[in-house]
């Protein structure tokens, strides 16, 4: 798979152009902000890195998790993504764009995968936190029909359209649910930690509402993974108040543990990682890899890959832990 297969280029430097803007104009409001709840993630040391678009990142140096520090509250977090201008067009124009692509490269197999890994005869009730326009609940009902799937997604618009789908909606942010009589047999999360005011009440949410035995599936963005660590600043990744977390896989693993989580694995599947550096390389400063780009083979390239997933090395991480 490439990037080009789920994003179309023009389409994401606007998003990203729009990105900036809203970023910006937030920190116009950085009296507002607060102190990254670090400590509570099991970061002692920290040490600062880079800023990018005004937000300084830190890295912590037992964890090696990378953060924003301070970072907008809560209450304008959740202003920015339901008015910003980035997040409308997100919503409306960047991801309908490739949403058959996205369906067959990556919610078809994601369905598959975890319907393949996990023992669905335990399962009745089935989270989306996020669920956006509710692709993976719709793969994945696909393949148990009979189970309760609910979304849970802030979002008017994505609401209504997960709701119309005949999914339970539950219409908020997944940290402010009040009601722990849901209790579910899976709760899922697909690239919504990064954005995270604070990831461990998250986690905590997550475990609270989860039955006994109960599984919490995540994936994420490492912040020790192959193009964040070679493109840093550079990476389109980093980019806020969007992506305000990037935790190492032996820092997320050491949070899930913390509020009880057993049996936690972590891995990096991921498939891009070579295909984005290419895509935003800089020759001057990663000739090696300038030399691999040109006159590398699609072999190399994908053994590259490989070897990048294969030892944890990738930027996109999947963590599973069971209540």
């Amino acid at each position: 798979m490439k990037e080009s297969d789920i994003r179309d280029q023009k389409r994401l430097n606007k998003f990203f152009s729009l990105m900036k803007e809203d970023s910006i104009s937030l920190i116009n409001k950085s009296s507002n902000f607060v102190d990254a709840n670090y400590e509570s993630w099991g970061c002692k040391e920290i040490e600062y890195k880079f800023t990018k678009w005004g937000y300084d990142y830190y890295l912590c140096k037992e964890t090696s998790n990378l953060f924003t520090h301070p970072r907008p509250s809560s209450d304008l977090l959740e202003d920015f993504y339901r008015n910003s201008e980035s997040q409308k067009y997100w919503a409306d124009e960047f991801f309908p764009s490739h949403i058959e692509q996205r369906i067959k490269k990556i919610f078809k197999p994601r369905a598959k995968y975890i319907s393949k890994k996990f023992d669905f005869s335990n399962i009745d009730n089935i989270a989306d936190i996020g669920a956006g326009f509710g692709l993976f609940l719709d793969e994945l009902s696909a393949i148990y029909p009979s189970k309760k799937y609910y979304s849970i997604e802030p979002s008017e618009k994505m609401s209504k359209i997960c709701s119309d789908k005949g999914f339970i909606n539950i219409k908020d942010f997944f940290e402010n649910i009040t009601n722990n009589a849901h209790q579910f047999d899976l709760l899922t999360s697909f690239e919504t930690f990064e954005h995270l005011q604070d990831p461990k009440p998250f986690v905590e949410k997550a475990h609270n509402l989860l039955s006994d035995g109960g599984i919490f599936y995540l994936t994420t963005l490492s912040g020790v993974g192959f193009d964040i660590l070679n493109l840093w600043e550079n990476s389109n990744s980093i980019s806020p108040p969007q992506h305000l977390n990037f935790f190492s896989p032996n820092g997320i693993k050491k949070l899930f543990e913390s509020v009880g989580f057993s049996n936690v694995e972590v891995s990096t599947p991921g498939q891009l990682d070579w295909d984005i550096f290419k895509n935003q390389i800089d020759s001057k400063s990663h000739r090696f890899f300038d030399y691999v780009d040109k006159f590398g083979t699609e072999e190399s390239a994908l053994d590259l890959q490989n070897w990048i997933s294969k030892h944890n090395f990738s930027s996109h991480m999947a963590v599973v832990g069971t209540k």
